[in-house]
């Protein structure tokens, strides 16, 4: 039989009443186990039960928990994050899957790349509002939050890496710089092999598998590196016959045989790609999509 006792609660100083039926409503929630009558509650100096969370947030959980399917959610960024804490603290997944569907969140926006190759198609990468602010107080989603105040009636958002050059409609010259500003180290081939930072096809490719490893973290929390040695040798074998007048600046002079010799799969993903994965992820603030890439780098399982 339900208990439809009255009960009063303060939650973080902010009174409600409800019953326990309504708190229990949702079957594995933290908020069941509390009110299941095995364990004794805190009590507040005039007989209420405390609940040491957000109180304004709280208001949306009970009309959650009231059986409201559709929902009553906010409309402000800053009280739909809290209510998403407060419902993963709860454990409410349904109410996490509502939040998930709202329009600040499930909103289609599109990342696109120019390449750094001249009339080379640029590459599209698509996500939600909600997967492109996994780290929340990243430029990334502070950038998104504002793109979307600015155009609440387009379907569909873009933002732009690198230089613009056509589609204007829902679009905006954001990371202009950003092609420039991503760090290509010159892995096992050391610091005189100028070829990297100078030539565009293997630096392209690399970027590009960069923003793979960003795309596959934003969409899932993962961390996966993805490169083909036998490609980039290919990239790279391009840009050293457009060099030819950089190659002969090397001390000691350099051939494509001993270009060839220094590939190794591994020491490309170790001295190479983490690089540019740890250049991108400070250039958009995603900290610990940084820290992933640093344990990576060290021989230690990412925890992302």
């Amino acid at each position: 039989m339900l208990d439809t006792k009255a009960i009063k609660l303060s939650v973080g100083g902010i009174r409600y009443e409800t019953t326990v039926a309504t708190l229990t409503s949702v079957e594995g929630s933290m908020l069941a186990t509390m009110f299941s009558g095995r364990w004794p509650l805190p009590l507040t100096s005039d007989g209420c039960i405390l609940i040491d969370r957000n109180g304004e947030a709280f208001a949306f959980v009970l009309t959650y928990l009231r059986g409201n399917n559709n929902g009553l959610l906010p409309t402000d960024r800053n009280m739909l994050d809290q209510l998403r804490d407060e419902a993963a603290y709860f454990n409410l997944p349904g109410l996490l899957t509502q939040i998930d569907a709202h329009d600040m969140n499930s909103r289609r926006v599109v990342l696109v790349y120019y390449s750094l190759i001249p009339y080379q198609p640029s590459v599209e990468y698509t996500f939600t509002v909600s997967q492109l602010r996994r780290e929340r107080y990243s430029i990334l989603a502070i950038t998104i939050d504002h793109h979307y105040q600015l155009k609440q009636t387009a379907r569909l958002l873009k933002l732009h890496l690198g230089s613009r050059v056509d589609d204007y409609q829902y679009s905006y010259t954001t990371f202009e710089d950003f092609g420039s500003q991503i760090n290509i180290e010159n892995g096992p081939f050391g610091p005189n092999f100028l070829l990297i930072k100078r030539g565009k096809m293997a630096r392209n490719y690399i970027i590009q598998c960069a923003l793979k490893t960003l795309e596959v973290y934003l969409k899932t929390g993962d961390f996966v590196v993805e490169l083909s040695a036998s490609l980039f040798e290919k990239e790279l074998e391009q840009d050293f016959e457009s060099f030819s007048e950089v190659n002969a600046g090397i001390e000691g002079g350099l051939n494509w045989i001993t270009v060839h010799k220094t590939i190794d799969q591994q020491a490309i993903v170790e001295g190479i790609l983490i690089p540019a994965v740890i250049s991108v992820a400070q250039y958009f603030g995603l900290t610990k999509l940084a820290l992933c890439a640093k344990a990576y780098q060290a021989h230690v399982q990412p925890n992302c």
